[in-house]
């Protein structure tokens, strides 16, 4: 919302801060999710019916009740895919905020134009992983699901979409 202030605002010490607790949040939710995973015998086969071998596949491969497993990596994944989509609306709101106080009809178009392939890149990549991971199992059939892990590479699509 204050473009000149960026490189006053947005520091070395903002980025250290940034950096370490985007290290220490994906660290803890993979000592969640390897945790709930680990502890749970597998018995039977060990074909994964997956693109990805990730930890709610692993489960399924289960011999006894996951639903406590299952709860665990869903609220963890949960606070890790909520928290930056919030981040990112609540910026996204400011900016249109600040966007639609302009004055200049040209100087809107080129700020809209600007944040449109972001919205773009974090519409495709936070649709498609709510789509998978936050969906209930009767609403998307496993071959979407599978397409749809295969769509989360959004940088593949980014000579389009800018």
């Amino acid at each position: 919302c204050n473009p000149l202030s960026y490189q006053l605002i947005i520091n070395k010490l903002v980025c250290i801060r940034l950096i370490v607790a985007t290290w220490v949040a994906g660290f803890l939710f993979a000592i969640v999710t390897v945790s709930f995973t680990m502890t749970v015998p597998i018995c039977g086969h060990y074909k994964i019916d997956h693109i990805v071998c990730e930890a709610a596949r692993v489960l399924s491969l289960a011999c006894e009740d996951i639903r406590i497993a299952k709860a665990g990596i869903f609220v963890s994944g949960l606070m890790v895919l909520v928290s930056p989509l919030l981040l990112i609306i609540f910026t996204y709101f400011r900016i249109i905020c600040t966007i639609l106080r302009m004055q200049i009809a040209a100087s809107r178009q080129k700020a809209f134009s600007t944040c449109g392939s972001h919205l773009t890149v974090v519409t495709l990549f936070y649709g498609t992983t709510i789509a998978i991971y936050m969906s209930p199992r009767s609403m998307i059939s496993r071959q979407m699901k599978r397409l749809l892990s295969s769509m989360l590479g959004t940088p593949m699509l980014n000579p389009y979409i800018g």
